[in-house]
């Protein structure tokens, strides 16, 4: 599905200018294995939980705001964080 995003600004973008967006998101942990998801593996002690990701076009816009589509070259910085009673 489409996505879009809607932003309006108090004076009119300039061509060929460097912009700096900052947006807050909060979103759950996946199990599709898309986007940001958790999955598990098995070695000696057990089941072991991780986060792990799937950011192929379409994906990365699972797991917060992005253009993740092929024809945009965009380039971002990201922190994810967790609370601290999280378990899985």
């Amino acid at each position: 599905p489409c996505s879009f995003l809607r932003i309006r600004t108090s004076t009119p973008l300039v061509m060929n200018q460097e912009y700096i967006i900052r947006s807050t998101f909060r979103g759950n942990l996946q199990t599709n294995m898309r986007g940001f998801y958790r999955s598990w593996y098995v070695d000696r002690t057990g089941k072991r939980w991780m986060a792990t990701t799937q950011f192929q076009p379409g994906h990365a816009r699972q797991a917060f705001p992005c253009y993740d589509e092929p024809g945009f070259k965009a380039t971002f910085d990201i922190t994810m964080n967790r609370e601290a009673d999280f378990s899985p």
